[in-house]
């Protein structure tokens, strides 16, 4: 397998002393060498190469702003920096948390980055023919359908991919972002973790097999979907939706946004999210029982009560719905229970209408 290679220097001679060390290696391909950065740049959109061997100082535009400009072009792309100053390469580095080779090259270190390149890229898949799919409600994940899902490298990684979903679509404002994710981190400290999480999640959707045809990190941080099934889209259209693919959608709702994470931005959402669906859900239930059926809108009240089980309005459409049944025993059993649950989460007892509905259920 050929993995192919473009060199960018604004020097003829560094691209010819690269040119020649990198014809050692049977493997490698070189399919372009540049003095110009930004026509290198338009190039890589359509050559796609497996990785670029980048000079961080050049005139017209430096090596950090060229490789996030080939990162939003082509995000499989691994990016070496070169440079004759070491403190450059640091710099890019931290930014940018790539490889890098400082001039006059070695031929042991080049070595050393070829054998990693090689490993790196001959393993990564691609799963074309697969759903892939977006899971916001009850857990957060993404994933090929029967697959294991995709495994962000820190916890921060995964918190910025949340926010970026959160977004998806939406050109997404870089200050805002900040603000969100580090409210009182070092501006300066806060925007290299915001250029390194970009560039994890984007070398993790790649080489989970994730390509640009479904899903990619635009330049101005807009999570583009395409072919992509999120449960997020259907959720948000809940109120538009037919009487009959009601149910379909409300059994997208696996629990809360998000599910466990605990994300300061995201509890309005949360909020937001919940009450939508508790809306949808208790109008379902009223189809249900103005169709008599029974069964359905229990089974769906129960499994609204165990996911939350303090909700005042799930509890009195659950004891109305036993007041009607006539059946006192499940409607006093639920009673109990919520009153037990506020106690000890709240220290609050049950609301006068509540108790009414209970009082009534006694007399049966």
């Amino acid at each position: 397998m050929d993995i192919t290679a473009i060199l960018v220097d604004d020097e003829r001679l560094a691209l010819k002393i690269m040119d020649i060390m990198l014809q050692k290696y049977p493997q490698i391909k070189i399919i372009g060498q540049y003095t110009n950065p930004i026509q290198a740049i338009e190039d890589i959109k359509l050559l796609k190469p497996n990785f670029v061997i980048l000079d961080i100082d050049m005139p017209c535009m430096n090596g950090m702003e060229a490789a996030e400009r080939i990162l939003e072009e082509s995000p499989g792309t691994q990016i070496v920096f070169v440079t004759a100053y070491e403190e450059y390469a640091l710099k890019a580095y931290e930014f940018h948390p790539m490889d890098y080779l400082l001039k006059p090259v070695e031929e042991k270190r080049l070595d050393k980055l070829v054998s990693y390149l090689i490993n790196k890229i001959s393993i990564v898949k691609y799963i074309p023919e697969k759903k892939l799919l977006i899971r916001c409600f009850g857990d957060f994940c993404i994933k090929w359908e029967d697959q294991e899902p995709i495994k962000f490298r820190t916890e921060k990684t995964r918190e910025i991919f949340a926010y970026l979903v959160d977004h998806y679509n939406q050109k997404v404002d870089k200050d805002e972002m900040l603000d969100s994710l580090w409210p009182e981190e070092n501006p300066e400290k806060a925007i290299k973790q915001l250029y390194n999480g970009i560039y994890y999640i984007r070398r993790a959707l790649y080489e989970y097999g994730i390509r640009d045809n479904q899903m990619m990190i635009a330049g101005d941080y807009q999570l583009i979907l395409k072919n992509v099934d999120l449960d997020l889209l259907q959720i948000k259209d809940l109120n538009q939706c037919s009487e009959e693919d009601l149910e379909d959608k409300i059994k997208l709702f696996q629990g809360l946004y998000f599910g466990k994470l605990d994300y300061v931005w995201l509890q309005l959402k949360r909020e937001e999210y919940l009450l939508l669906y508790q809306k949808n859900l208790l109008k379902l239930i009223s189809l249900y029982t103005t169709d008599n059926q029974y069964e359905q809108a229990e089974r769906l009240l129960l499994k609204a009560f165990h996911e939350d089980y303090i909700n005042e309005t799930i509890v009195e459409a659950l004891l109305k719905l036993y007041l009607k049944l006539q059946n006192k025993t499940k409607g006093i059993r639920i009673y109990q229970s919520y009153q037990i649950a506020l106690r000890e989460e709240l220290n609050e007892h049950p609301s006068k209408i509540i108790k009414e509905y209970y009082n009534k259920l006694k007399r049966l």
